[in-house]
């Protein structure tokens, strides 16, 4: 912190290391919830933890002040340091987080009063300006580049409603080696970075869960509105979830299946229960396209994921060799196993493969016609719904993978306007919001579809007898 240090008080050192005595030279009296935020970012910065923290939070936890005693330490810890406080507008940034700083600030001692000064969107120590916290709000990226200083975090409150694209940028900005990247705000959507940090970004991220119920009766506020919000809506409504439980909610109204359904099917103790459901043993396949897509295969028996694996930037060849050693290495006669293969862009050397190695072949076509036509507007909808309705009946078993809970949990569908039929988002929608290619939910979705076998073409010889185009089943 330099020479500033010992104008602070007598007891700087012990601040600036711990939290904790912060909070007491503040008279700020720590709830369970703010001594885990406080505990979480300790770690982050002596070394024992990520440096990013996502925080998701029911009402009433007393966030805003946390992250507020947080700031103030970092600021304190090293002289010249430099926060970002952002939020979805201006207005939060300065009507609530900087007014909940001033009163956190009223009630601290006297010396602490003295250095910080607060003006309308900014706070500074010593009347430093490079020394202090800015706000910005989070709707152009330009607020955020160009920020390289040493010492420098940022915290982002309301984080649910902060676009990617400031998430991806500000996370850039972050060079300097004690940063650190604080995440916080009510979970009031699946479709944001905030989801992302608990799901396919969770081995990045420290995740803390604020839940409401644990709160104590304060002057500002009553555990009793956690009561009357479950008379009111259940409390297994996403009203409750996210206002009191600090949950996401259970699917968003556009999205086909719940991460909560996709997390219960990684309970591995469903796993014999799933195996024996029924006697298919079924390979599904997404091959990659383009460069950066990856290979994805599927196996189940029952409705048990038995094997997986992927992997990017190799021939979609090298996945059929991969998805033969499969079958193999389970001991599934062809007369037995069930591929089905994404065949959409895919050249007839790639799927003459199958049939020259005597497999049990169904070539799916996203834009196929579905078995259920008046229901869905092409097949890969219905795969979709399908493997949906599975996972929420509870009678799947898969594989633990956060990347499959994201493009699984991501995927939106609408209604066609002109027939009522459910339209399942294309690869190309899903990726202008995000930047991986759904991969490996269309190849679960593939494992699990349920008319590979009926469907397409039936040969009894050598060659396959082909009953609509590109679909075809064959059996030795």
């Amino acid at each position: 912190m330099g020479r500033r240090a010992s104008e602070i008080a007598p007891w700087h050192a012990a601040m600036a290391a711990d939290i904790y005595v912060l909070a007491k030279a503040l008279n700020f009296e720590p709830n369970v919830h703010q001594k885990r935020l406080f505990n979480a970012a300790m770690r982050a910065k002596y070394g024992q933890a990520s440096p990013f923290i996502a925080v998701k939070s029911g009402q009433g936890t007393g966030k805003t002040a946390g992250s507020c005693v947080l700031a103030l330490w970092l600021l304190l810890r090293r002289y010249a340091a430099m926060g970002v406080l952002s939020a979805p507008t201006m207005k939060q940034c300065t009507d609530v987080w900087l007014t909940e700083m001033r009163r956190i600030l009223a009630k601290a001692d006297p010396i602490l009063r003295k250095i910080v000064e607060i003006t309308n969107t900014q706070l500074y120590l010593f009347g430093e300006k490079g020394w202090g916290i800015k706000t910005c709000a989070a709707t152009r990226p330009e607020n955020f580049q160009g920020r390289h200083e040493e010492g420098m975090y940022i915290i982002f409150e309301e984080a649910s409603g902060i676009p990617r694209e400031i998430f991806e940028t500000a996370k850039g900005t972050l060079t300097n080696e004690d940063k650190l990247f604080v995440a916080i705000g009510n979970p009031n959507t699946r479709d944001c970075s905030l989801f992302d940090c608990f799901n396919s970004l969770r081995n990045m991220w420290q995740c803390l869960t604020f839940n409401a119920e644990e709160s104590p009766k304060t002057a500002w506020f009553d555990p009793d509105r956690n009561r009357l919000l479950a008379e009111e809506y259940g409390r297994d409504s996403d009203v409750y979830r996210v206002r009191v439980l600090g949950e996401f909610p259970h699917v968003d109204p556009n999205c086909v299946i719940s991460s909560d359904d996709v997390e219960a099917a990684f309970d591995r103790s469903k796993f014999n229960a799933a195996l024996r459901a029924t006697s298919d043993k079924q390979i599904g396949m997404d091959l990659a396209r383009f460069g950066g897509d990856e290979n994805v295969i599927f196996a189940r028996q029952g409705l048990a994921v038995v094997d997986k694996w992927w992997m990017s930037r190799v021939d979609p060849n090298l996945a059929v060799d991969r998805a033969f050693r499969m079958q193999g290495e389970l001991n599934w006669r062809d007369d037995a196993a069930q591929f089905v293969v994404d065949a959409g862009g895919m050249g007839q050397g790639v799927m003459q493969r199958f049939y020259t190695g005597g497999k049990r072949l169904h070539e799916f076509h996203n834009n196929g016609t579905a078995t259920k036509t008046q229901q869905y507007h092409n097949k890969i909808t219905e795969a979709y719904f399908h493997l949906g309705k599975i996972l929420k009946d509870r009678k799947a078993s898969l594989m633990p993978d956060n990347t499959l809970i994201h493009q699984l949990s991501n995927r939106r569908y609408y209604t066609n306007p002109k027939n009522g039929k459910l339209v399942l988002e294309s690869k190309d929608e899903y990726l202008k919001r995000f930047e991986d290619s759904p991969d490996r939910a269309e190849a679960l979705a593939l494992c699990f579809y349920p008319h590979a076998v009926g469907t397409g073409s039936v040969s009894f010889g050598d060659r396959p007898v082909v009953a609509s185009p590109g679909e075809r089943l064959w059996r030795r």
